[in-house]
C-alpha cells in the first residue's frame, strides 16, 4: 500500500502541459531536453516537499510532467500550488530554456480510492516512456531514474 487513504485530504494526479501559446491559432511545443528533465523534475519535487506535501511520484517527459501529490481538497489551492511548482521548475532551467515553459492550467484529477491511487502512481512511474525521468517517494535520493520499468511479478508455485 502506498499510503492509507485519508478522506480529509485529497490526492491529485496533476498532468502539467508544457506548451507555449504563441498565438491564439497555434501552439509551439516546448520540448525539455533529456539532460534537463531531472532538473525540472527535482525542482518540482523540492518545491512540493518544502511545502510539507506528500509527493508520491513525479515524471517529466519530452513535453509534459505528471505528479501524484497529497494536498488540501480545494481546487483553487491545488491550481495555485501547482502553478508555483511549475514556476519553480521553469526558473531552474531559465538559462537553457528562456521564455515561457508551461502552458496555463493543467489537468487535475481527484484520487477517489486506494485502487485509483495505485493506478495513478504506477501509470506516472512506469508508463511515461523510456526517456521520461521519474522520481518516487520510495527512492532513497533525489537522483531519479530514466525509463523506469515495472517490476516483474514473481510467480509462486
Amino acid at each position: 500500500m502506498l499510503f492509507p487513504f485519508d478522506p480529509k485530504s485529497i490526492r491529485i494526479r496533476a498532468g502539467v502541459g508544457l506548451f507555449v501559446h504563441e498565438s491564439r491559432k497555434s501552439k509551439a511545443e516546448v520540448t525539455i531536453p533529456l539532460d534537463l528533465r531531472p532538473v525540472v523534475g527535482r525542482a518540482i519535487v523540492r518545491f512540493l516537499l518544502d511545502l510539507k506535501l506528500r509527493v508520491l511520484v513525479v515524471a517529466v517527459g519530452k513535453v509534459h510532467a505528471h505528479a501524484v501529490v497529497e494536498i488540501v481538497d480545494d481546487l483553487r489551492e491545488v491550481k495555485r500550488v501547482m502553478g508555483e511548482a511549475k514556476r519553480s521548475a521553469s526558473r531552474s532551467v531559465t538559462d537553457s530554456i528562456p521564455g515561457k515553459l508551461w502552458s496555463t492550467g493543467g489537468k487535475f484529477v481527484r484520487i477517489e480510492n486506494d485502487r485509483h491511487l495505485k493506478s495513478a502512481y504506477e501509470y506516472d512511474l512506469y508508463d511515461q516512456g523510456r526517456w521520461a525521468w521519474t522520481w518516487s517517494f520510495r527512492d532513497r535520493s533525489m537522483v531519479g531514474v530514466f525509463g523506469r520499468k515495472r517490476p516483474k511479478k514473481s510467480s509462486r508455485r
